[in-house]
């Protein structure tokens, strides 16, 4: 019998390279580098960061210095620039790939770890991760093209934009304009006026001393007010329940609508008020309270 040979050309013409080209590559990669930097700085000055990618993480302390801890991976020496200094409102952090198909090929990672005086003004941008912030007095500006963002013990108005990551912030003693494109919000103890809108994602909001304004194309809404409710406040959902907590003693002008689900209020409204719909006041009336929602029901709680 004539044992036939097996052939392996194809084989061989497609693993072979793949292994070379994986050796190369493996042979290439580069070595994880970090930057290390401390500046002197002023309470009251400002952070400002711009970055092509990479996760933020900025918090306070109590020295006068902004303290930089740089730590990337997965990109060569030339690949990846940060550029650091001092200017007359605070210091700049600068943060860009050197060539163009730097940003698709391969994995890259770059973390920013920072350290402020406590009483600074913080405006980031990254086209690519997280942010967090964290025991900061002062204006927060914060803008990530991909990534989630947290906010905790910050003293000061915060304006945040994400294209995509859930949204929390807690402790915050200033009024808050968020926005992401794809996720939700966890926000807990503001004193102050809240504006939260999201394209995708549910929205909960426990212990907000202000106005609250929500909307959400695909989530529930949750809102618990932490005093008696006295500025107009405005909610809306596209797909899901809207429940609103009132603090004993209330009063309210309520407009409340639901498409799909049932309106109910544990404070009685004197008005007109239907199984989907109620228009009216809550003990004598006051701030208005604008309730809508197109895929599920209404519901008005006593704390």
């Amino acid at each position: 019998m004539r044992i036939q040979p097996i052939h392996t050309t194809r084989m061989n013409r497609t693993v072979i390279p793949a292994l070379i080209f994986l050796a190369l590559l493996q042979s290439g990669m580069a070595e994880a580098r970090s930057m290390n930097e401390s500046l002197d700085a002023e309470p009251g000055q400002r952070l400002l960061l711009r970055s092509d990618v990479g996760t933020v993480e900025v918090m306070g302390h109590s020295k006068s210095t902004v303290d930089v801890d740089v730590e990337i991976t997965g990109l060569d020496e030339d690949d990846f620039t940060v550029a650091i200094g001092k200017d007359s409102e605070g210091v700049r952090i600068k943060g860009e790939f050197t060539r163009p198909w730097h940003r698709r090929w391969g994995h890259k990672r770059v973390m920013f770890t920072i350290r402020v005086p406590d009483e600074f003004d913080i405006d980031v941008k990254t086209s690519g991760g997280s942010i967090t912030v964290e025991s900061i007095a002062g204006k927060v500006r914060a803008n990530t093209s991909g990534g989630s963002m947290r906010f905790d013990d910050i003293a000061g108005n915060i304006k945040a934009h994400t294209s995509g990551g859930s949204v929390s912030a807690d402790q915050i003693e200033g009024d808050l304009d968020m926005s992401t494109s794809g996720g939700g919000f966890n926000i807990a103890g503001v004193v102050g006026d809240v504006d939260l809108n999201t394209s995708s994602g549910s929205i909960r909001v426990d212990e907000v001393s202000g106005s609250m304004r929500a909307s959400t194309s695909g989530g529930s809404i949750s809102a618990r007010f932490s005093q008696p409710f006295n500025k107009s406040s405005r909610m809306k959902t596209s797909g899901g329940s809207l429940t609103v907590y009132l603090v004993e003693g209330s009063g309210a002008d309520v407009d409340a609508h639901s498409s799909g689900g049932r309106v109910r209020s544990e404070f009685a409204i004197e008005g007109r008020v239907r199984k989907n719909s109620a228009f009216g006041s809550i003990n004598g009336g006051g701030a208005s309270l604008d309730l809508n929602t197109s895929g599920g029901g209404i519901r008005i709680k006593r704390i």
